[in-house]
């Protein structure tokens, strides 16, 4: 074997090995080629470490195949009081499925720190297995107080990783990481990547045990097997949108959903129909949290959660119909903040887009309207659908706390609209 940087009369090869060590491994297909395509011309690059392994005897000539790769980046941390410190991540690491599981993905990686020590690189995290990484000297990087931006900080997130290459480096700092830019290269252009993937032979995507869980990035809806995905113009199934959005190559719900949705001011006889989505206690909790004693709630005591005049309170309606419901309040004196509240669809048209459509509304209601400079919300942890919804519209985890309901502690997700 022997290790070597990659050079432009690779690329092409280098990409192509991406693509079948990762495809369906994380989601059906995969999107790391593409990163990969990219990246080679990002400022972040680092092309001293841009290495490929080959299989062959070079010494005496033989036929060579490449069979893994490995790239370094730029990456930064925030830190607590504000400033940015210099640190550096890696991937998409690649070795050819019938090399896997041999060894070899973890002598490129060895290799590659190595080189990584010698150019002066201090701190290395990244997203990966910790029952493989921890070989390479790899560990949670919450036990170095470095959070990732994704989940609250007080969490231990088993998949993020750090790794100090020069003692002292990092020392007894504490910030957050959030991977460069140009990882979400192919979710920010969807379609060049997708021109991209057409240049490669066809292969066959496909749910599998272990992947990522995947979400409509229309509205949210879990995507967990072939028949909850759209399809196609072609027919084929559409792994990135549920069959309630996307279906022939069409969105049926946000093609027209702007058209067809409105928010209004709320009024007491909306809140019979809005109460009503709440089928028991539990939902009734996720949605009100502990602002109301008893279940069911009468229209009389909804109205009484929206007295003040830093409430504003709307119905969504389609078609004449009412559709969700949401409350928009400033928290505080600052006029300059919105938080969202009290967030409502109607459980029969749930995972068809209304939800993010209603968002959508209420986001530019807040911004042009009450002239809101920062949007906040709070949502309970395990109300994963409604977490991927808010994510979907641009808000992102900032932090957690806990809730006594009903004689219980519930946790909870802090989330702010970062566009």
């Amino acid at each position: 074997m022997n290790i070597r940087l990659e050079q432009p009369k690779d690329y092409r090869e280098v990409e192509d090995l991406t693509r079948e060590a990762f495809w369906n491994v994380y989601r059906p297909g995969c999107t790391e080629h593409y990163v990969l395509n990219q990246y080679r011309t990002n400022p972040d690059f680092i092309p001293e470490l841009d290495f490929v392994m080959e299989e062959g005897d070079v010494e005496h000539q033989s036929p060579k195949k490449i069979i893994g790769h490995v790239m370094f980046s730029k990456a930064e941390i925030m830190l607590n009081d504000g400033t940015v410190f210099p640190s550096w991540t890696f991937g998409p690491i690649s070795i050819h499925p019938d090399y896997k599981r041999k060894g070899y993905g973890l002598k490129l990686l060895k290799y590659a720190i190595e080189k990584a020590k010698e150019m002066g690189i201090g701190l290395l995290q990244m997203e990966g297995n910790i029952e493989f990484y921890r070989h390479a000297g790899f560990d949670l990087a919450s036990k170095m107080k470095i959070h990732y931006h994704a989940e609250p900080k007080d969490t231990e997130v088993p998949y993020f990783l750090a790794q100090e290459l020069i003692p002292g480096y990092w020392g007894n700092r504490e910030g957050t990481y959030c991977p460069p830019k140009g990882y979400f290269v192919a979710d920010e252009n969807p379609e060049a990547f997708e021109a991209y993937e057409a240049t490669f032979p066809t292969k066959e995507k496909a749910f599998q045990v272990g992947q990522l869980p995947q979400f409509c990035q229309s509205c949210g809806m879990p995507l967990t097997r072939i028949e909850d995905c759209g399809t196609n113009a072609d027919g084929s199934v559409c792994f990135d949108y549920c069959q309630y959005c996307y279906k022939d190559g069409q969105f049926l719900q946000e093609c027209t959903m702007d058209e067809m949705m409105k928010l209004r001011p709320f009024n007491i006889s909306d809140a019979p129909t809005i109460l009503s989505w709440c089928k028991d206690k539990h939902a009734f909790r996720l949605w009100s949290a502990d602002r109301y004693k008893e279940f069911p709630a009468q229209p009389e005591e909804m109205m009484e959660q929206y007295e003040g005049e830093n409430m504003y309170p709307l119905t969504a309606v389609a078609n004449d119909e009412i559709v969700g419901h949401i409350l928009l309040r400033f928290p505080s004196e600052d006029k300059s903040v919105i938080r969202f509240g009290f967030v409502i669809v109607d459980d029969s048209k749930r995972g068809k887009g209304y939800g993010k459509q209603m968002l959508r509304l209420a986001i530019d209601y807040a911004q042009q309207e009450l002239g809101a400079q920062k949007i906040t919300l709070g949502v309970f942890c395990d109300n994963l659908s409604a977490v991927e919804c808010y994510k979907s519209v641009g808000f992102r985890i900032t932090g957690e706390d806990s809730y006594p309901i009903d004689g219980e502690e519930w946790k909870g997700f802090e989330m702010e609209l970062i566009e």
